[in-house]
């Protein structure tokens, strides 16, 4: 059998390159690893580490907060038990970890329709992509203003901007010097946030009691030229 040749040994470009500048590499292979690499290299495992630490972190904290947002579901799903109807069935399903009773489930089968007291669960991700995206159409120009209102009162700053808007009211009706300014203030803010009068008093009770517990200073008021203007364009003036 006739002898193959052997391929040449090849030698990396690089290492090529310092050797035909003259660079003794044999002889830098000998000496020992300057201190600096030494502690480049353990800042970067160092670094590596925590890297991996905080991942962990992270995914810890965003399990927990979905079984928060779940249990959140349950509750306030649970807090309305009393006035669940044969519309809900589909949503109390979605319910993670919720236990009903298949008693109740027949009897809620055997009721009336009507309108829907639950909302259909949506895992964490899902609920976050909504709220941002209603944020954004909450502030964007384009949004028709009823629209914009209805928005409004799926933000967990609704009750804020009742409060501020019932102020601003009042402001204007005591400026006008009418007697029963505060109830003057309730009609017309509820008015213009198509909600009824008790629903405007709890909602700028909640507040209150918040800014007492807080010593947090009274909310701004929104006048309703401003409330207009937000209703109309999105945007609210600072002040």
């Amino acid at each position: 059998m006739a002898n193959l040749k052997q391929p040449e040994k090849t030698i990396p470009i690089a290492e090529f390159a310092l050797r035909a500048m003259g660079v003794d590499l044999d002889a830098l292979a000998k000496e020992p690893t300057p201190q600096w690499v030494v502690d480049l290299a353990t800042a970067a495992e160092r670094i590596g580490t925590l890297a991996i630490n905080v991942g962990k972190r992270v995914e810890t904290y965003l399990q927990r907060q979905e079984v928060q947002h779940g249990r959140a579901a349950v509750r306030e799903a649970f807090l309305r038990r009393a006035q669940w109807k044969k519309s809900d069935l589909a949503a109390l399903r979605t319910l993670p970890g919720a236990t009903i009773s298949q008693k109740r489930l027949r009897r809620l089968s055997d009721s009336k329709l009507g309108r829907p007291v639950v909302r259909t669960f949506q895992p964490l991700p899902v609920a976050l992509v909504g709220f941002f995206r209603r944020m954004q159409a909450v502030a964007s120009p384009a949004t028709r203003p009823h629209v914009r209102l209805q928005l409004m009162k799926q933000t967990p700053w609704w009750a804020w901007f009742v409060e501020c808007h019932y102020r601003g009211c009042y402001d204007e009706a005591r400026a006008q010097g009418l007697r029963g300014a505060s109830n003057e203030a309730e009609e017309k803010a509820a008015s213009h946030l198509a909600i009824s009068p008790d629903t405007l008093r709890k909602l700028c009770g909640q507040i209150r009691k918040r800014n007492r517990l807080d010593c947090a200073e009274p909310s701004r008021a929104i006048s309703s030229t401003e409330f207009e203007h937000w209703k109309l364009t999105g945007d609210l003036p600072d002040k």
